[in-house]
């Protein structure tokens, strides 16, 4: 909770408690969480936890389950974005995956070899981006032309950081697919026992070979069950991901750098870059917001997103994702557009 007299900020610096950013759209005090925004004047959230329903035994707009010491809630969803500055002002994003891998396509896979596939594809193609990002505008002064005509004022940048993306994971195999919920008694470090009051950290042995309900599922199912596709997810902004078993050789020998990094892209709200006009919703609203036209599609021919019948989509080389893609990505996760069943 802010106290008055005790506090100081920098218009240049918009980072304080634990880290978080600064917003003030709403009020001055607030902190953006990602999943919640922090009223730091009365030390309240503003909205109820994203993942209240799955915890009816808790109030909706606690924080850790009321146990900070014994339990962690990062934000409390599958895909985590955080933040952090350097001395020199260097802003570094990570973006954290919780997954669970399972094979249900009678086919003989290896898992390990799979998952180690999935976890170097993600670092590689998230850690090479990087871009300028505008922190300060300047306002021009009025000026006259030489006609007489004077023009106005405006607004230019005057103060950028440099920005470069960390990825993190918490991915493992599984053998269930299906959601469970701890609700077993363990025991905690100081020797108590209790119920586990947030499924998050799950201490039930079964656990091993279950999906955890914070956990996004990458499932590999046969041919038959994607017919024509190395894959698809649930939904675009979904959490669940599914590859064809016939694909997944080439992405752990390394010669499909794209096929997991593109569906995973789908998960977190990014649509072909190629298709203007590819849902009904498209046609209503004039055309998919994330469209490139020929010359931007041929500028950025490495772009991760490229549909599969694009000639610039590419199993080995598209792996690119712009600044523009991924500014998206961080406002989708932080409005509650992704992580959808």
């Amino acid at each position: 909770m802010a106290m008055p007299g005790r506090g100081f900020s920098s218009e240049k610096y918009r980072y304080g408690f634990n880290g978080k950013e600064k917003d003030k759209d709403i009020a001055v005090g607030d902190y953006d969480f990602g999943a919640r925004i922090y009223d730091g004047r009365i030390g309240r959230w503003l909205s109820v936890d994203p993942l209240a329903d799955k915890y009816p035994s808790h109030a909706p707009y606690i924080f850790s389950a009321n146990n900070p010491v014994l339990v962690l809630d990062v934000d409390g969803r599958d895909w985590i974005i955080s933040t952090s500055i350097d001395s020199k002002g260097n802003k570094t994003v990570t973006i954290k995956l919780t997954a669970a891998i399972v094979n249900t396509s009678g086919t003989a896979v290896d898992l390990n070899k799979f998952k180690a596939a999935v976890i170097s594809q993600l670092k590689t193609n998230f850690e090479k981006i990087s871009y300028r990002e505008v922190t300060q505008y300047t306002q021009t002064p009025n000026k006259s032309r030489l006609d007489g005509v004077t023009t106005g004022t405006g607004m230019i940048p005057s103060d950028f950081v440099n920005v470069s993306v960390k990825f993190d994971y918490d991915i493992r195999v599984v053998t269930n697919k299906e959601q469970q919920f701890d609700t077993n008694p363990f025991t905690t470090s100081n020797g108590l026992t209790t119920t586990n009051p947030n499924p998050f950290i799950a201490k039930d042995p079964n656990y091993t070979d279950t999906r955890r309900p914070d956990e996004h599922l990458i499932e590999i199912k046969a041919d038959q069950e994607l017919p024509n596709l190395y894959g698809k997810v649930n939904k675009i902004g979904g959490k669940e991901l599914y590859l064809n078993v016939t694909k997944i050789a080439n992405i752990i020998s390394g010669k499909d750098n794209n096929t997991v990094f593109h569906e995973l892209g789908h998960s977190l709200g990014l649509r072909h870059v190629d298709k203007k006009y590819e849902t009904l919703i498209d046609i209503i609203n004039g055309g998919n917001s994330q469209y490139l036209n020929k010359d931007k599609q041929s500028r950025d021919s490495n772009n991760a997103m490229f549909s599969g019948s694009s000639k610039y989509m590419n199993d080995s080389t598209s792996t690119n994702t712009s600044p523009t893609q991924f500014k998206r990505i961080i406002e989708n996760i932080k409005k509650n557009e992704v992580n959808k069943k």
